[in-house]
């Protein structure tokens, strides 16, 4: 059986849309293994955090390291131009001017790794900062606090794994929940909740967050 996760009315399995309200059923999940229904982890997120996110987005997650590959490699590219300009324009070919170019290529790279940060920094008064509760059932994850309320329906997931001192739970390349694992009370239970909620998703279809 079904059921609706908002207005709680009761559907066979092969029901789609409820009735009622018209909110999308569900999918039936396997029974095979128990998962954490309505699990939640109350947490506290910091500018730190927001800093760790950003820093995975930008070379932690696949497109990240993809996209950080590629604007290396464009600023490599840059520096050896720049320090064999000289050569090629009928000059000799000096270490120090093709250092120099190198240099200026990672420089440039830092300076638009700066300008990404401070870009997605939020305000101290932020909603993305503070007290707030994680938690998921059938229906999806959400993530409320006092200033606000998000929730991903588990076919809006793309990824869900461990990096580093976070659990990070996307809905596209650069939109996402993050869960600290100081919210666990032990390793174990860190593990299930990331078990569980792969578990969810990959039953879905995923398609891009609106």
């Amino acid at each position: 059986m079904k059921k609706c996760p908002y207005c709680g009315k009761q559907y066979p399995d092969e029901a789609l849309i409820c009735a009622i309200d018209g909110t999308e059923l569900p999918s039936v999940r396997p029974t095979t293994r128990a998962l954490g229904c309505c699990m939640s982890v109350q947490t506290e997120i910091t500018q730190k955090d927001v800093k760790a996110f950003v820093r995975y987005v930008a070379i932690g997650s696949q497109a990240g390291r993809s996209f950080y590959k590629l604007f290396v490699f464009s600023s490599a590219v840059m520096g050896g131009i720049l320090g064999v300009a000289p050569f090629v324009t009928g000059g000799r070919l000096q270490v120090v001017s093709l250092a120099a170019g190198f240099f200026v290529g990672f420089f440039w790279l830092v300076i638009i790794g700066r300008i990404q940060s401070r870009i997605m920094r939020p305000a101290k008064e932020s909603y993305a900062l503070g007290p707030r509760t994680v938690s998921f059932n059938d229906a999806g994850i959400r993530e409320t606090s006092q200033k606000h309320e998000l929730f991903f329906r588990w076919r809006s997931v793309c990824s869900s794994e461990f990096a580093g001192e976070y659990i990070f739970v996307m809905a596209d390349q650069k939109f996402g929940i993050i869960v600290p694992i100081r919210a666990f009370s032990s390793d174990a239970e860190r593990d299930q909740f990331l078990a569980d909620i792969q578990s969810y998703s990959a039953t879905d279809t995923h398609e891009p967050a609106s």
